[in-house]
């Protein structure tokens, strides 16, 4: 009886251990947290021509899943869907759980690109599947805080961000303390924003979204889930860095991880990071009161700081990292930029990046098309004082709408700077072992008035003063006709190179100057245009800028590219170059590497017409048919410049792109200006022969 009785015991002594242990590694269903993604699928051409979006439910669908994990999804937005459960002419809601997809409902047919859409979702979701964690999930293209995305492919529509948050405070009441939401994240392109994140704001706990595009393979979602089924007791925030992780090893196993980018934002932590901003932007009004020629040099940080998918002539995201910006617009101020460097590595809780990008995690928009985008940010509500800067920039607002909006943004940055240092002064109550001394010296700068005291006086003086100067502030910027710019005279320097002189009242007004190459055919009087490269070296403190030719040219296979120049990275050029795949017009990406001195082509993208860069950067593979572009106009005919087909070719495995010396011949090079509101001058032409390796160089009249 006692032998029995012992084993009893040890039975239940090991039961229970292992029920601990099984409760440690799956938690048990009573106790675990619940979590339910809402998942706004909108299949669009990415479905219809790659199934991209069948290819994520897939992922889906093979992921391990605990019973308190569930995925609604809402499809629709495309013409055709590989999966046969899926209708093209219908709006359905599946569950998926434990590698089953289920139809829960089925609606008419309807716009994914419309907010009310989206809004009838969330209603749907919230009133049969709340659980303790809720995300949502927008897939889809993505065009940015000035762009659009969830691109219906039935409807051709597509939302905003207003679109974004009026769906959102059309459902749920949007609380700063605790949001709603745990995670709002977006498969798309290029909504790691400023702007995004406002809209955001109140209603998630974490953003998680790309400053520049996704590949094609886009989120790993059999990874995250499976890390969730794992662990349902983990934290929105290491949910959001799973995301982040799987998403960038998902990109490596696929070779796409060249352009990765995905952040995960602290929204509880952006008023603090917009007060700043604010307080940045308002300093930069200051300095046009006193210097108009501020204006041109702002531009040029945007400019030259990282960007993400901004092709001159052929579509704009305007989309700036807002880390880069400061740090060249703040150099003069460098303690102001470290601090708002580490105000912003707070915001941006975590971030992953391909080995060629540099991006601090959060953008903003920047009107580099000249503001032709800027009216769409406007209606989005809580204008910054950038964008102020930006409306006066562009020319696009008036006085009076400038001079009120940037008093009521002072207000509200006087009032976030108290509400700061009211919440630092009750944690330091809070905290009775911290040293007094220490707690002093640890508020210098925690609201920013310590670090930001000379801007703030600025600032306040710039409200307060009646002088010409501070009217001048929020005066448009009214840029001289630029025609005077056109055939702006250039020369030869000591050296035989070709240079461009600008007066300082001219480059004030000027954001961009590149330098522009063409085959000349004297014959014909034809010009064919090989584009721009990294042709100019700028000295824009003097106004000087000296060309850099050396009669070399990058190649596909020695076909010569029609080139354009977008950014210098740290550790390289990065190209994008119009050409035909199998008869389709895409833009061929390429980078330069520093480190190699030889090109790598990243791959190609469709050119879409909906404002939103596509999202698929496709491989070229052998056999592809190759056709080389050219843009050509006569010299001395009014006509416009056309793109015409060069060579065509077949694409192999040892396809590559290479510097060819472009031979004996004739070019001409101009440099081209672009002034802070769009609009596009260009300087004399010279004329380049060379003949047997030798250059010759002449001014054309």
């Amino acid at each position: 009886m006692h032998s029995n009785s012992s084993i009893f015991i040890r039975l239940l002594n090991v039961s229970f251990f292992l029920l601990i242990f099984l409760g440690l590694r799956f938690p048990l269903s009573a106790h675990a947290d619940t979590w339910a993604i809402y998942w706004y699928l909108c299949g669009s051409d990415l479905e219809e021509r790659f199934q991209s979006a069948s290819a994520d439910i897939e992922e889906v669908m093979k992921a391990q899943f605990h019973d308190n994990v569930t995925v609604v999804v809402q499809t629709g937005g495309s013409k055709t869907w590989k999966r046969p459960e899926i209708n093209p002419n219908k709006l359905q809601r599946f569950t998926i759980r434990n590698g089953k997809m289920t139809l829960v409902q089925t609606l008419p047919q309807g716009d994914m690109g419309d907010s009310g859409t989206l809004a009838d979702f969330l209603e749907f979701c919230a009133n049969n599947y709340d659980a303790d964690h809720t995300v949502l999930i927008i897939w889809d293209h993505g065009g940015g805080g000035a762009g659009r995305f969830a691109v219906d492919g039935n409807f051709g529509n597509a939302m905003t961000v207003k679109d974004l948050r009026d769906a959102l405070e059309s459902v749920m009441e949007a609380d700063a303390k605790v949001p709603p939401l745990d995670i709002i994240g977006f498969d798309a392109c290029l909504m790691a924003s400023l702007e995004v994140a406002t809209a955001c704001y109140g209603f998630s706990d974490y953003l998680v979204a790309s400053q520049n595009i996704e590949p094609g393979v886009g989120w790993n979602y059999t990874a995250f889930l499976s890390a969730l089924a794992a662990n349902t007791d983990m934290a929105p925030e290491d949910l959001a860095k799973h995301i982040c992780d799987s998403y960038l090893s998902g990109c490596k196993e696929a070779e796409e991880e060249d352009g990765v980018t995905l952040s995960v934002i602290n929204l509880e932590l952006l008023p603090k990071l917009k007060m700043y901003w604010d307080i940045y932007g308002l300093y930069s009004l200051s300095l046009v009161g006193n210097d108009r020629s501020q204006f041109g040099n702002i531009a040029r940080h945007a400019n030259e700081a990282e960007n993400f998918y901004n092709i001159r002539g052929e579509r704009y995201s305007n989309m700036v990292d807002i880390g880069d910006f400061v740090l060249r617009f703040l150099k003069d101020n460098p303690e102001d930029a470290a601090e708002f460097t580490e105000i912003l590595k707070e915001t941006v809780a975590y971030k992953v990046g391909g080995p060629h990008q540099n991006g601090s995690g959060l953008s903003f928009y920047h009107p580099i098309d000249g503001g032709n985008t800027y009216q769409t940010v406007l209606e989005q509500g809580n204008p910054t004082a950038f964008l102020m800067f930006q409306g006066l920039l562009t020319g696009r607002i008036k006085q009076e709408y400038a001079y009120s909006e940037s008093q009521r943004i002072y207000n509200e940055v006087i009032e976030e700077e108290k509400r700061l240092k009211k919440e630092k002064e009750e944690e330091r109550q809070e905290d009775e072992d911290e040293d007094e001394e220490d707690e002093d010296d640890d508020d210098t700068g925690s609201t920013g008035q310590s670090a930001n005291e000379t801007l703030m006086k600025n600032i306040a003086e710039m409200f307060a003063s009646a002088t010409t100067a501070a009217q001048t502030s929020f005066q448009p910027l009214e840029i001289p006709a630029t025609r005077h710019l056109e055939d702006t005279p250039i020369s030869l320097n000591e050296k035989g190179e070709i240079v461009m002189e600008l007066k300082p009242e001219d480059i004030q007004s000027v954001s961009e100057i590149y330098g522009f190459l063409a085959i000349v055919s004297m014959k014909d009087e034809l010009m064919i245009y090989l584009g721009s490269d990294a042709l100019v070296a700028p000295d824009w403190k003097n106004g000087r800028f000296v060309e850099r030719f050396r009669n070399r040219w990058p190649a596909l296979d020695g076909n010569p590219l029609l080139l354009q120049h977008i950014h210098t990275q740290k550790d390289g050029y990065l190209y994008y170059v119009p050409i035909k795949v199998n008869g389709e017009r895409v833009i061929m990406e390429i980078l330069y590497e520093f480190s190699t001195k030889s090109y790598r082509i990243l791959g190609v993208r469709s050119s879409l017409n909906n404002e939103t860069p596509d999202k698929q950067l496709r491989q070229l593979k052998p056999g592809d048919t190759i056709t080389t572009l050219m843009k050509a106009k006569y010299m001395n005919r009014k006509m416009d410049i056309k793109e015409i087909n060069m060579k065509t070719f077949k694409f192999s495995e040892k396809s590559e792109v290479d510097e060819i010396d472009l031979g004996d011949g004739d070019y001409a090079m101009l440099f081209m200006m672009i002034d802070v509101q769009g609009r596009r001058n260009s300087s004399q032409v010279a004329l380049i022969s060379v003949k047997d390796g030798k250059m010759n160089k002449e001014i054309l009249d």
